[in-house]
């Protein structure tokens, strides 16, 4: 059984420090070329260690990937569990609100749900009565069931955070609006993104079961959400597409974003990630996010806001960059590692 990482061997002063503008006019570093800027054109930089490997290595490590990414598919146990708790929740939101309709959106709508991932459900067509309605609402999920964690309310939306654990044991987000959301328009937009990008859900369902691991995927308490993590990754596909000219490998994409997440580059407030080339906000006096995360659909909204843990995760990512560089499956000190993978996260 693998080893957990122990993240307290690393610090910043063990990763090279390296200075970006905030702005987004420019970030440089010697490994990376220029990342802050979507439009400059640099000739591809690998990795500092990728002349350690050969093709062989690389292509071992995408076949690793994708098995891996193949397991981490829903079963249709799981699947039909999921499904039911959305039914669930679709008979509760009508005892309340006759119009209501209750979507998927996040992990599960656009098919990169794992088995770790939350159920993430908006409620469309709440109407006036959802402020009024909201709490007894809430106390009717109690009376099934669920455990209430969290909640919040305005006077157009609101959001519940529920535990089920007797039944499906899974985390549900809810989050309820009068009229439509645009969380749907969303969820369809990066589906057809990651249909056009094929390395980019295999290497997100690897970092996100990462994540999980190291209990370090929840953003209510300083981890890194899903849905920045997937914007993190698109970055590094898009950065790649531009430098190299050609879609990267999975085993590509994953090197690249641990070596450049795990890097100095990134965190306390040093860089701006623009996933998709959008215009980059200056930074705001006194702001002390660790990681700025652009949403493309809203270019003020930093994804990343409140990963407080973002030091520890970059150490991590740093860790596991390491781990596959120093793979050796001949040294006897990996004989318990019978795949690159398998250094940093539990394959089995």
């Amino acid at each position: 059984m693998p080893r957990q990482p122990d993240l307290s061997v690393y610090d910043d002063s063990s990763i090279n420090s390296q200075t970006c503008d905030v702005s987004g006019s420019s970030c440089m570093s010697s490994s990376e070329g220029d990342l802050g800027s979507s439009h400059s054109q640099s000739s591809m930089v690998l990795p500092g260690w990728a002349s350690m490997m050969d093709e062989s290595a690389y292509g071992n490590l995408d076949r690793e990937i994708r098995g891996v990414a193949d397991k981490l598919m829903l079963k249709e146990e799981e699947t039909s569990q999921r499904n039911s708790v959305r039914g669930n929740i679709q008979m509760i939101c009508n005892y309340f609100w006759d119009d209501a309709v209750v979507k998927k959106y996040g992990s599960g709508a656009y098919g990169t749900s794992v088995p770790s991932s939350d159920v993430d459900l908006v409620v469309e067509g709440c109407g006036e009565s959802l402020s009024a309605m909201f709490y007894p609402f809430c106390m009717e999920l109690e009376n099934l069931g669920f455990i209430r964690t969290g909640e919040a309310i305005t006077s157009t939306d609101a959001f519940v955070k529920l535990s089920d654990p007797t039944r499906s044991r899974l985390d549900i987000n809810i989050t309820l609006t009068a009229s439509r959301s645009p969380a749907r328009a969303i969820a369809l937009k990066v589906k057809k993104m990651l249909d056009m990008s094929p390395s980019v859900a295999p290497v997100y369902k690897i970092l996100r079961t990462l994540l999980t691991q190291c209990k370090l995927k929840d953003a209510t308490k300083g981890g890194l959400s899903s849905y920045a993590l997937l914007m993190m990754v698109f970055y590094c596909y898009n950065t790649l597409c531009r430098d190299q000219g050609c879609p990267p490998s999975s085993s590509q994409l994953l090197t690249k974003f641990l070596d450049f997440f795990g890097s100095g580059a990134v965190g306390l407030g040093k860089c701006v990630i623009a996933p998709y080339g959008c215009l980059v906000p200056r930074k705001e006096e006194g702001q002390q996010d660790p990681l700025y995360v652009i949403d493309f659909t809203d270019q003020m909204h930093n994804l990343a806001n409140g990963a407080s843990k973002f030091q520890q995760i970059k150490s991590m990512f740093a860790y596991c960059s390491l781990a596959i560089k120093g793979w050796n499956p001949k040294h006897p000190d990996y004989a318990d590692y019978p795949c690159i993978l398998s250094t940093f996260i539990t394959t089995e």
